[in-house]
């Protein structure tokens, strides 16, 4: 019994406090179900009282997690997991780009998935994150170690990586990529046996490609890190020699393996993405990546912070994996004594040309997203195949990798003068990035304007690492006053110390920008008035479609609750029915719009000229295809009729515009009609023949916008082509009836402002009489 409890607290002992500490965190993550999905926009969208966010605010620039993947998922569970998604009417193929529980072979290469074999999906979402959480930080940990830091050192670097702007910005949609990058080189330099090593490598491989978003120019870009990695740290398990022969074999079989398994997973959505004119079709260039951003590596909050962001890129787009290491080593630097003990390093030439090789990379990196080379000086690297900010982790890790070097012959002095420089130049890479008004404001001399900025809202985050040395100093100081010295040991002032500030800054900027969220209320039935009556609108549809615009139903927002909805995210295009929809569109516009990674999104005006009626789909920036809602309304039948009413009908509606031009007549009118079941009706009677040779109709309110409220009629536009050109609209006799089963029959008053135009002077407000049909006065009138 003693000798095990002796065996059990030697096991306890070996375990390593970190990695214990991660797990244990990642596990109760799981059994609370905490997830950092931002899907409570979503849920505030469709009124729900509970967004379910515990701690942190949801992030709009997460759209393609929260309007997209996470609803994805949601309909993966009602699916029961199956291939088909029965509830999209464009009949997508759940088997795409992007990661799915799905209940076929490609699940074996998928264990960060496995959860949802055996836990409700709640918790099984939340474990998702979780396993990636864990494999992120224990990766780069036990990376660091075998490259040779120390355990304090290995967990500063694990966690100044997790938390730095690029792996928090990205985490919900390429975290599973930085997650298991880690994991192929500790498999190569593993000891196992060569069968072993192989399988491992297939199931990693294969996890790396398939259990994340689909983004082979990233994957391939980690791996050629991760080999200058071990060449710099480990060269001697890069040779070309019989003891490592097949350690390289099994590793290079394993890892084609696992790719080959991912071809022949996805091998139909990578046809229709490699054919398709986004993605596929790429052909990207070098220099899109502002200074600023790029400088992100080095001052991590230099780009954004909160909402304002000065490259007027998005916080994604603008975030790197950087830290304020560099300014700390390079302020407390003793310059002289590093030279002296590199030039007595015993491994001084080695360790110079390994500088230079990770030299070499971050300035390669660097070149292709700052300077405007072409896309074949990207293309052997498959740079030119996705947006050049996706390399700034890459450039960030090689970067932290060359301190690691310089760690092993750099000495270090504090004195308070360097503190001083350091803080100064922090102040001054905050302050031209934060405040860009304030050179403005000095050079008009406004200096009251210029006190009135919000100095300490930018500064707390910007200022923190220098506000965290001068801490630190404070308390080295009272701790060493009774040696009679005032600096401090230079052991806190040195790379220990400079990780510490730097991963705590980190922490510090981007702790909450995740937020953690109850993944319960994800897969928790909304029940509102808005839901409710997101369902009566899909029922009244012949076709059973949901037929609805507005910004709260983003990409499948709509889809993962099980509503066939036209507004619709694709990540993989699909395109036959819109194809019948839109046959007008000649095939190399129609490819343009819709052969792509695409978010098409119903509207009634055309977003690049507001005022303007949308004819036909667009696309604006951001992958949005605004579509006209007129391609998926059933039609509302209008007739012509010459002559007068047979029976006088109540009043309802309102007329907003007559106009006559030559033999055209214009009418726009506020009508009792749905206009999106096909029910209804009109009837616009004339004394002579005509034609409608254009009509716009503009759904209720309370059906198209629901965020527009319920008291909106239908608005139907009509241009009618006369037989014959009236002298004016008097001649015409003007009446407009309509006919809606779920409102009934009403013939249109016109505005106070024309009333003459359908109702006699003596008669009383619109709905107390019925309605006259002989005009007295023409008038044109064109109200808001």
């Amino acid at each position: 019994m003693i000798t095990s409890r002796a065996m059990l607290r030697n096991r306890l002992a070996a375990l390593d406090p970190f990695l214990l500490g991660a797990a244990l965190l990642c596990l109760l993550a799981t059994g609370l179900a905490i997830s950092p999905s931002s899907y409570g926009i979503a849920r505030r969208n469709l009124g729900a009282a509970d967004d379910g966010v515990l701690l942190g605010r949801p992030q709009a620039i997460r759209s393609d997690e929260y309007a997209l993947w996470t609803p994805m998922v949601q309909q993966a569970v009602l699916s029961g997991y199956a291939q088909a998604d029965p509830n999209s009417l464009y009949g997508e193929s759940q088997r795409h780009l992007y990661p799915l529980p799905l209940r076929d072979w490609g699940l074996a290469f998928k264990p960060t998935f496995w959860l949802f074999l055996v836990l409700p999906p709640a918790f099984a979402y939340a474990g998702y994150f979780a396993a990636c959480t864990f494999l992120f930080v224990a990766g780069f940990y036990l990376l660091s170690r075998r490259f040779g830091c120390s355990p304090q050192h290995a967990a500063l670097i694990s966690l100044l990586l997790y938390y730095s702007a690029y792996t928090q910005t990205w985490w919900t949609s390429l975290g599973h990529h930085l997650a298991v990058f880690p994991w192929i080189p500790l498999l190569y330099l593993a000891e196992m046996r060569a069968h072993w090593r192989a399988a491992a490598f297939t199931l990693a491989t294969g996890c790396w490609f398939l259990g994340g978003t689909f983004y082979p120019p990233l994957v391939w870009t980690l791996l050629l890190c991760g080999l200058l990695g071990i060449w710099v740290f480990r060269p001697e398990m890069l040779r070309l020699s019989r003891d490592l022969s097949a350690r390289q074999v099994a590793s290079v079989a394993g890892m084609a393996a696992g790719s080959l398994a991912a071809y022949l997973y996805l091998r139909e959505p990578l046809a229709a993405m490699l054919s398709s004119t986004g993605h596929g079709a790429r052909n990207l260039t070098g220099g899109s990546v502002p200074w600023q951003d790029f400088l992100g590596i080095f001052f991590p909050m230099f780009s954004f912070q909160g909402g304002f962001v000065i490259s007027g890129k998005n916080h994604c787009e603008a975030s790197a994996a950087g830290s304020a290491l560099w300014p700390l080593l390079l302020s407390f630097l003793d310059y002289r004594a590093s030279w002296r003990s590199l030039l007595e390093h015993p491994a001084k030439r080695p360790l110079l040309y390994r500088m230079a090789a990770l030299g070499g990379g971050v300035a390669l990196l660097a070149a292709w997203m700052l300077l405007p080379l072409p896309a074949w000086v990207g293309l052997p690297f498959l740079w030119n195949k996705f947006p050049n900010s996706r390399l700034l982790f890459a450039a960030g890790l090689l970067t932290l990798w060359l301190a690691l070097l310089f760690f092993r012959f750099a000495r270090f002095r504090f004195t308070p003068l360097r503190l001083a420089l350091f803080c100064a130049a922090t102040g001054a890479a905050w302050w031209p990035s934060r405040i860009d008004a304030s050179f403005e404001l000095l050079r008009a001399r406004q200096l009251r304007a210029l006190l009135e900025l919000e100095w300490f809202e930018r500064a707390n985050g910007d200022l923190f690492p220098a506000a965290l040395v001068c801490v630190l100093a404070a308390a080295a100081w009272i701790l060493r006053k009774r040696e009679g010295r005032w600096l401090p040991a230079s052991r806190w002032a040195g790379p220990t110390g400079a990780l510490l500030v730097a991963a705590l800054a980190n922490a510090f900027f981007f702790f909450d920008w995740n937020p953690w969220m109850s993944s319960r209320k994800i897969f928790e039935k909304i029940d509102t008035p808005h839901v409710a009556r997101l369902r009566e609108l899909q029922e009244a549809h012949p076709r059973r479609w949901l037929v609805v615009g507005g910004w709260e139903h983003l990409g499948r927002t709509l889809n993962g609750l099980g509503f066939r909805s036209v507004n619709y995210g694709f990540i993989v295009p699909e395109t036959r029915l819109l194809r019948q929809l839109f046959p007008a569109l000649d095939q190399r516009t129609f490819d343009y719009l819709f052969n792509r990674y695409c978010l098409v999104q119903l509207m009634l005006f055309d977003p690049l000229a507001p005022a303007e009626r949308l004819r036909q789909p667009s696309f604006t920036r951001g992958d949005m295809v605004p579509m006209p809602i007129e391609a998926f309304l059933p039609e509302t039948k209008v007739e012509l009729a010459q002559g007068a009413p047979a029976a006088p009908l109540p009043a309802g509606g309102e007329l907003r515009r007559a106009a006559l031009d030559g033999n055209r007549l214009q009418l726009s009118f506020f009508g009792e009609i749905s206009g999106t079941t096909g029910k209804s009706a009109v009837t616009v009677y004339l004394d002579r023949p005509g034609k409608i040779v254009d009509r716009w109709l503009r759904p209720r309110g309370d059906d198209f916008d629901l965020s527009a409220g319920l008291e909106l009629y239908s608005r139907l536009d009509l241009e009618i082509e006369l037989a014959a050109p009236p002298a004016s609209l008097s001649e015409l006799g003007l009446c407009i009836e309509t006919r809606d089963p779920g409102f009934g029959a009403f013939a249109l008053p016109p505005h106070p402002a024309v009333r003459s135009l359908c109702l006699p002077e003596d008669s009383g407000p619109p709905g107390d009489s019925a309605v006259a049909q002989q005009p007295a006065v023409d008038l044109v009138v064109d109200l808001p």
